[in-house]
C-alpha cells in the first residue's frame, strides 16, 4: 500500500477520498452509538457535510474527453448513478429530520441507505484498475495501461475510459523483473 498515486492527485480528489473515508468512520460509529443522544446528534450533522463534500467534489473529478465530444464524456458510470442518488438521499434525510416526529425515525433508512450505496457500494468501485485508490492499495501502477484494465465493461457510457495519469514512480527495467541483480547486489559480489 503506497499514498503515493493518492498524494500526487489533484487536491479536489485529495478531499474527495479524505471526506469519504471520514464519513465511513463517522458512519460506523453512527451505527453504533446510541441513538438521539448528544454524541448522535453532533456526528449526524458532521457526516451530512462529509457526505456534501463527498457529492460536490465527485462532480469535478473528471476525464479527459476527445475534441468535440459531449460535456457528459467527462463522467463515469459512478457520477451518473452516485451523484443524483447521495444528493437526493441527503435532502430526503434532512428533510425527515427536519419534520420531526414519525419521520425523524425514518431518517436513520434513509442515511443507512445512503451509508451503504453512497459509500460502500461507490466506494467499492473506486479500487476498479484504472483507478486512483486500486493503485493506492495494490501499489500497482496500472491506471495508465490498457492491457491490464480488467473492467472495461463497467466504463459503458460514451467517453468514459479508465484515466490517464502519470503517479510519479518509474517503472522497473526489464532486467530488474526477470529476477536480475539490482546495482547494488551486483557491487557487493
Amino acid at each position: 500500500m503506497s499514498l503515493e498515486p493518492l498524494l500526487a492527485a489533484p487536491w479536489h480528489i485529495q478531499l474527495h477520498a479524505a471526506a469519504a473515508m471520514s464519513a465511513f468512520v463517522l458512519g460506523c460509529v453512527q451505527f453504533l452509538a446510541p441513538k438521539g443522544t448528544l454524541p448522535h446528534r453532533t456526528i449526524g450533522p458532521i457526516w451530512v457535510v462529509l457526505m456534501a463534500i463527498v457529492t460536490i467534489t465527485a462532480v469535478f473529478i473528471v476525464h479527459p474527453r476527445p475534441e468535440g465530444a459531449p460535456i457528459t464524456a467527462h463522467f463515469t458510470f459512478i457520477h451518473y448513478i452516485f451523484i443524483p442518488l447521495t444528493t437526493s438521499g441527503l435532502i430526503y434525510g434532512l428533510f425527515r429530520i427536519a419534520q420531526g416526529g414519525k419521520s425523524l425515525k425514518r431518517h436513520g433508512k434513509t442515511f443507512a441507505g445512503l451509508f451503504a450505496g453512497g459509500l460502500i457500494i461507490a466506494g467499492l468501485f473506486s479500487f476498479i484498475p484504472g483507478r486512483i485508490m486500486h493503485d493506492v492499495v495494490f501499489n500497482k501502477r496500472l491506471s495508465g495501461s490498457s492491457e491490464f484494465y480488467v473492467a472495461p465493461y463497467l466504463y459503458f457510457l460514451p467517453g468514459a475510459k479508465p484515466p490517464e495519469r502519470e503517479i510519479g514512480r518509474e517503472p522497473a527495467s526489464e532486467e530488474t523483473e526477470k529476477g536480475a541483480p539490482k546495482d547494488s547486489d551486483a557491487s557487493r559480489s
